[in-house]
């Protein structure tokens, strides 16, 4: 049996554009609801073992999103109606769990603890082969960290949003009417 044959639903995805589509979407929400599910579970997993707690929130956190993505992806095989909020739902919590940890990482940074880590040869290294003074270090390690998460941010935007507008779309499209409010 065909990819075509196992994953079409004749009730709900009849014109072959449907079923185009369809496919799209179940490939999509597979490869990436298993993706963000295991990573995010293993990463889960070692932050606990780490004992990060934070880490281990908002592993657990990411792993739910791939476990809605993947259950929006059963739905939709299965034509049910609700299937469209599982997937462009994901799509959000995951985008608002990527967002709250970006903040958190920027407003909890401390550039102070970098140099308690570094050896006074390196800070002489930073000190005179960058010519800048630590405390102007410190505010450049800032910069660049907030500058690496507002990074962070925008791409998940783009591709969370994107994904998000591609689910309600594609959702809309194959069950033929709209599921998501």
């Amino acid at each position: 049996m065909s990819f075509t044959e196992q994953n079409s639903i004749s009730p709900v995805a009849d014109t072959e554009g449907q079923n185009k589509r369809l496919r799209r979407v179940v490939i999509i929400s597979g490869m990436n609801g298993w993706s963000i599910a295991l990573l995010a579970g293993a990463g889960t997993l070692i932050a606990l073992l780490l004992g990060s707690w934070v880490g281990f929130l908002t592993g657990l956190l990411i792993t739910a999103s791939g476990v809605m993505e993947l259950m929006g992806r059963k739905m939709i095989k299965e034509g049910q109606p609700e299937a469209g909020k599982w997937l462009a739902t994901s799509q959000l919590w995951l985008l608002g769990v990527i967002i709250c940890y970006a903040c958190y990482q920027m407003i909890y940074f401390d550039a102070a603890q970098l140099l308690e880590i570094l050896t006074p040869g390196q800070i002489k290294i930073i000190e005179t082969g960058f010519d800048l003074p630590t405390q102007a270090f410190t505010t450049v390690i800032s910069q660049i960290y907030c500058l690496f998460y507002i990074t962070i941010i925008i791409v998940s935007i783009l591709y969370q949003g994107g994904l998000w507008l591609f689910y309600r779309k594609s959702a809309f499209q194959i069950l033929g009417k709209s599921t998501i409010t």
